[in-house]
């Protein structure tokens, strides 16, 4: 029969997946761990197949799956965490449940092909479904809750400095979960954590931690007549990764009260945002799945999961869309009409790829018009002298040079309110995705003005396609 389906409202945007036909592939798996390698590629350990459990190891490189063959190897296991150590060049596994619903506490690292057993003094306590990521900026593992020996969900914290761990006792966390989320947005340099399950119910909160102490975010989307919060439904078991093109975390699958589930968001810190795939092909509906950004090729890499007797080895790239940004920084010098010259993107303007993006250099003195925009790759340093630069040297004392003046531009004249337009055409190049360019505005003053020009604040600019 006809009938007519109304999607409540919220931010959607576009994403395209593509599956990844390899050789030598694995055994349909979920449960498994997957993670980068640092040399680029994937690792891939334990897991439960259709068969039992998982018990080689595998690495990807392109798209051609390796056995390994280590002198020595974890035993087999499922709902492990595994994460890249940045830092330390290798990849750190802890815990996960045996063949017979054992919880583990023992701790692995894997380099150059081979396992290694680190016998730790202290380590956290036996538990599987338990997550961590790798704080690139503190150079820190994070290990956040979990499902003990029980069956209990967890609530603590632990921290990985590449040789031990140490427990973490922050003011505020999380309440007591497992099968959650966890990623570390390197953009906002938050660890951010979603959903999972407690011991009663399902989860779709959302959670940030800075370093110090975690904070419950709650998203600013809540398109009427929705009396929730815009965003993932509450689920346990999804794929859920940093990807530093988009600048986003995302989330993608996963077990619901409806069953398994393939919608796919992503968060940047504070909405989710959903995404359409259009007419691209997209991943089954699936639970138990691994999520991790691939360097090598820039793209985010799902790997198999299953749904009810299903076990699925297939490998997805996905490509979310590059978002476009743009933020001020730095301060203007307040010029002859007593005001601060200060530059904006216009309103409704976009700096996505084949637009015209435009700026708005605001307090130009309108009795003297001749304005101009710099454009710099590097915010820094310029020939050799760091920035920011004092410009009292070249006679604009109290006048800071922010970017470096790779490229200059003559601005159109101001308007009556003192506004001179800067539109700047970003060619339509994919190479300048993710690119960022730095702005600044100078307008020469009036004569017998303490200064021969000013200039304004910076402008930070991401280009993107969305």
């Amino acid at each position: 029969m006809p009938g007519l389906i109304e999607i409540l409202g919220g931010p959607f945007a576009p994403i395209s997946a593509t599956l990844i036909p390899t050789t030598f592939t694995p055994l349909g798996v979920a449960g498994h761990s997957f993670s980068p390698l640092p040399n680029g590629g994937g690792l891939l350990f334990g897991g439960t197949t259709a068969n039992g459990p998982q018990v080689n190891t595998y690495t990807l490189s392109g798209t051609v799956w390796s056995q390994q063959f280590p002198f020595f190897s974890p035993t087999p296991r499922t709902d492990a965490a595994l994460l890249q150590d940045g830092m330390r060049g290798n990849n750190l596994l802890f815990g996960g449940r045996n063949p017979i619903g054992t919880a583990l506490n023992d701790t692995w690292t894997f380099s150059g092909g081979q396992w290694t057993y680190l016998p730790l003094a202290t380590t956290p306590s036996p538990r599987s479904e338990h997550r961590m990521a790798f704080d690139s900026v503190r150079q820190l593992g994070i290990l956040f809750g979990g499902k003990d020996t029980s069956g209990a969900p967890l609530a603590d914290q632990w921290l990985w400095n590449g040789t031990s761990f140490s427990v973490s006792a922050p003011a505020t966390v999380p309440p007591a979960r497992f099968s959650h989320g966890l990623a570390y947005d390197a953009f906002r340099q938050r660890t951010v954590l979603f959903g999972g399950q407690d011991a009663t119910a399902l989860l779709s909160d959302v959670w940030e931690y800075d370093g110090l102490t975690w904070s419950r975010i709650t998203p600013t989307s809540q398109p009427p007549p929705q009396t929730v919060p815009y965003g993932p439904s509450a689920r346990a078991g999804f794929g859920m990764a940093y990807d530093p093109r988009a600048e986003r975390v995302f989330i993608i699958g996963g077990d619901t009260a409806a069953g398994c589930v393939g919608d796919a968001w992503s968060w940047d810190g504070a909405d989710f945002t959903r995404h359409n795939p259009g007419t691209s092909p997209m991943p089954t509906s699936r639970h138990g799945t691994q999520l991790c950004y691939n360097g090598t090729s820039n793209q985010l890499n799902l790997f198999a999961g299953g749904c009810g007797t299903t076990y699925n080895n297939d490998l997805w790239s996905i490509d979310l869309p590059v978002f476009w940004r743009s933020s001020t920084f730095g301060v203007g010098c307040q010029g002859s009409n007593g005001l601060t010259l200060a530059l904006n993107v216009a309103q409704g303007s976009t700096g996505t790829l084949g637009h015209l993006l435009q700026c708005d250099l605001a307090n130009v003195p309108v009795f003297f018009s001749i304005s101009y925009g710099q454009l710099g790759f590097n915010k820094d340093s310029f020939n050799g002298l760091p920035l920011p630069l004092d410009l009292g040297i070249v006679g604009l004392p109290g006048c800071t040079a922010l970017v470096a003046p790779d490229l200059s531009f003559p601005l159109g004249l101001p308007n009556s309110s003192g506004t001179a337009v800067w539109n700047l055409n970003i060619p339509n190049q994919a190479f300048l995705l993710g690119m960022q360019v730095y702005l600044q505005g100078l307008s020469f003053e009036a004569p017998g003005f303490s200064r021969w020009a000013s200039v304004s604040n910076g402008l930070t600019l991401r280009i993107g396609n969305y």
